[in-house]
């Protein structure tokens, strides 16, 4: 698992867990948030199909700090970037850079 926490208030931080095809947004030690994707067969194309941030976090942007964090770590790794979740894809029309 890789971790992240540039750009982020200093008790929240983003971690790639890649066993469970997701992104992970902590406060401290606790999950109260995920991008979660799904890779194609060849791992080439990975599918955002899914984001949630505890309600209690809402109105922080800390949704769209996850989604940036999950399609740039994923594009720098080679991936392709598809989308299903309907806030990635408001994302991506956004910051089409991001896809």
């Amino acid at each position: 698992m890789s971790e992240f926490t540039s750009d982020l208030a200093a008790n929240f931080s983003i971690r790639h867990d890649s066993d469970k095809y997701r992104y992970e947004l902590l406060d401290g030690d606790e999950l109260i948030g995920m991008a979660s994707y799904h890779p194609d067969t060849d791992d080439k194309v990975w599918d955002f199909n899914s984001t949630h941030v505890d309600s209690k976090y809402g109105g922080q942007g800390l949704a769209a700090k996850l989604v940036t964090h999950a399609l740039t770590d994923a594009k720098a790794a080679g991936h392709e970037i598809k989308a299903t979740c309907s806030y990635v894809v408001q994302m991506l029309r956004k910051h089409p850079e991001l896809g």
